[in-house]
């Protein structure tokens, strides 16, 4: 008769350590990440020009001379090619590649060379 006895036991602790381990305070607030994202960049900071589903998002302003990195986060290649020359640079799929802003301030219209819809603008301060 003693076994009946220490089952019913294992089961009334085992259900009063699950009621006192849900009644506990929460170990505190998860951390969220931070969705802010800045798009004008100054001299020392390095602005990103993200290409994803076929279009250009991310830096259209920078200071000039600075560096500007290229995120391709498409399937294709794609680049980043300024429709006056003053820039050019292609980007394979999931790789990034930096190039530098043209040293003369003005606003430079840039396109993808393989995908005609694609353009942007880029601010040289």
């Amino acid at each position: 008769m003693a076994r009946p006895k220490t089952f019913q036991t294992l089961l009334l602790a085992s259900g009063l350590i699950l009621t006192v381990g849900a009644c506990s305070p929460p170990a505190g607030p998860t951390p969220s990440p931070s969705s802010t994202m800045t798009m004008d960049m100054g001299s020392s900071s390095q602005a990103t020009i993200h290409v994803k589903d076929f279009a250009f998002t991310g830096a259209n302003s920078a200071a000039a001379g600075t560096r500007i990195s290229v995120m391709n986060m498409d399937g294709e290649a794609h680049s980043v090619t300024a429709d006056d020359g003053s820039f050019d640079v292609t980007v394979q799929p999931g790789k990034t590649l930096d190039f530098t802003v043209p040293a003369k301030p003005g606003t430079y219209t840039y396109h993808c060379k393989f995908h005609a819809d694609m353009h942007g603008t880029l601010t040289v301060r």
